[in-house]
Order: structure tokens, then C-alpha cells, then sequence
């Protein structure tokens, strides 16, 4: 998952004053274990990033930019090791 979607995200919790466990639970989750997973890069839901864009004030665009380009670089990377392993 995206390292680099979980360190805006931390930026932009921490900006407003907010802990993990607070923005868990306006996430609909009982702790803040759910967002320390996204803020590590353990695991970006669309759905939940949707949520977080809105509750954060993120800037919808560079997450979208961030995402693909995430998306793009872990697409060669795997292209280049299936073509070396075959």
C-alpha cells in the first residue's frame, strides 16, 4: 500500500489536533488501530481514503496524483521481476 497516502494523511490528522483514535471513530471504528494500519502504509481502502479526503480537508488531486503514481511505479517493479524470473 502507499507509504506516501499514509504520511499525508498523519500530516494533515495531526495539522487539525486530532489522534488516531478520533479519527477511527468518526470512521465508524472503535480505536485508532484502523488508522495507524492507513498511516503506515499497511493498507489504504478507497472507500475509507473517501472518507478521509473529506474529514481531513485533503487535496483530493495530489492524492489521486500520489495514488497513481504509487500504482505505476509497483506495476514495473512487478513487470520487471515476472520478466527476470522467466
Amino acid at each position: 500500500m502507499s507509504k506516501a497516502i499514509g504520511k499525508m494523511i498523519k500530516k494533515a490528522r495531526e495539522e487539525k489536533g486530532l489522534t488516531q483514535t478520533e479519527v477511527g471513530k468518526a470512521l465508524g471504528y472503535q480505536n485508532g488501530q484502523f488508522v495507524y494500519m492507513i498511516e503506515t502504509g499497511v493498507k489504504t481502502p478507497l472507500d475509507v481514503l473517501g472518507k478521509l479526503i473529506v474529514l481531513l480537508s485533503l487535496n483530493e488531486k495530489q492524492v489521486m496524483e500520489t495514488l497513481l503514481s504509487d500504482y505505476i511505479r509497483t506495476a514495473k517493479q512487478t513487470l520487471k521481476q515476472a520478466k527476470a524470473s522467466v
